[in-house]
C-alpha cells in the first residue's frame, strides 16, 4: 500500500479525482460547500469522505509536504551558507595574497623610496623630517630627486605624493602649492 494521500485499494477513479480536489483547498479546506464544486450533493461528498478517510488522509498529506519544504529549505540554508563560505574564503585567500604582496614587494619598495626621499630632502630642506617640500621643489631639488631615482613616472609620482607635490604627464615634479605658499586644491 502506498501513502495514505495516494489513491487506496477500493477506491474509484471519480472518488480519488474528489479527493485530489478536497486537498487542493489547502490546509484550510472544509467540506462544507465542496459538493456544487464536485458536482454532487453536500451529503454526498460527505459520505466518500467518510468512507475514504479523506481528513486523515489530507493531513497526512499537509504532513508530508511540509515535511518536504523543511527539507527543501534546509537544503536552500545549506546551498546559501556554503555560497558564503566560498566567497568568503575566496574573498579572504584575495585578502592576503595581497597583504602578501605588499608586505614582500612594494612594503620594502615603499621603504626604501621613503628614505632615500628623506635622504635626498635633508640637505635641501635642511630638516630631518623633509617636512618643507615646497621650497625643495623650489631650490630644484625635485630635479636632483630625479636624477637619483631615476625617471620612472609610477616611482615618481609615489615618491611625489609622498613627499606633497605632483607630478606632470611626462614625469617632471611640479610644486603643489599655490603663489601665496598654501596647498592648492
Amino acid at each position: 500500500m502506498g501513502q495514505k494521500w495516494e489513491q487506496q485499494p477500493g477506491e474509484t477513479d471519480r472518488n480519488f479525482a474528489r479527493f485530489k480536489a478536497f486537498v487542493a483547498l489547502g490546509r484550510d479546506r472544509s467540506l462544507t460547500g465542496l459538493g456544487p464544486e464536485l458536482g454532487i450533493s453536500e451529503k454526498h461528498v460527505r459520505t466518500i469522505a467518510s468512507k475514504n478517510d479523506w481528513t486523515s488522509r489530507a493531513a497526512a498529506f499537509d504532513e508530508h509536504e511540509a515535511n518536504e519544504t523543511i527539507d527543501d529549505l534546509a537544503a536552500i540554508r545549506n546551498r546559501l551558507l556554503r555560497l558564503r563560505i566560498d566567497a568568503a574564503e575566496k574573498g579572504l585567500a584575495a585578502l592576503v595574497a595581497g597583504i602578501e604582496a605588499v608586505t614582500v614587494s612594494d612594503a620594502r619598495e615603499a621603504q626604501a623610496m621613503a628614505s632615500t626621499v628623506k635622504t635626498l630632502l635633508e640637505p635641501i630642506v635642511g630638516t630631518k623630517d623633509g617636512e618643507d617640500a615646497a621650497k625643495a621643489a623650489a631650490s630644484g631639488g625635485w630635479t636632483y630627486l630625479v636624477q637619483e631615482v631615476g625617471t620612472d613616472p609610477g616611482r615618481i609620482d609615489r615618491l611625489s605624493r609622498a613627499a606633497g607635490v605632483g607630478t606632470r604627464p611626462n614625469g617632471d615634479a611640479t610644486r603643489d602649492t599655490d603663489a601665496d605658499g598654501g596647498r592648492s586644491e
